[in-house]
């Protein structure tokens, strides 16, 4: 799954490039929708290992988020979720792993089918 955004000056830090939290929130957010679309029900964020940020994203960039399922297993689901920022060429500015679990109307965890 894939999802691109387009970075303006709101998405900035005090440095003038995209804020780390701004990126970690959107990868999030695709490893939601990506564990909801295989698992066909809610997840949660369970542990996000070692996200690398790998070049500088600038205001007027377009990036390209895309997550890749990697395993799952009884009610978790292991993401790599990696950013590109496209132009000319496509660059990877980020890369890290998810790991969500499929949870119930109440939040307990479920195994996936």
């Amino acid at each position: 799954m894939k999802v691109f955004k387009h970075i303006e000056k709101g998405h900035l830090n005090s440095n003038n490039t995209l804020f780390g939290g701004e990126l970690m929130k959107w990868m999030d957010e695709l490893a939601h929708k990506s564990a909801l679309e295989f698992s066909c029900t809610n997840s949660v964020t369970v542990k996000v290992k070692e996200l690398c940020f790998l070049c500088p994203v600038f205001e007027g960039n377009n990036i390209m988020i895309e997550s890749i399922l990697k395993h799952s297993r009884g009610c978790q689901m292991e993401f790599e979720i990696y950013s590109y920022i496209i132009g000319d060429s496509i660059i990877k500015n980020a890369e890290s792993t998810f790991i969500m679990a499929a949870t119930d109307k109440n939040g307990k965890p479920v195994r996936i089918r």
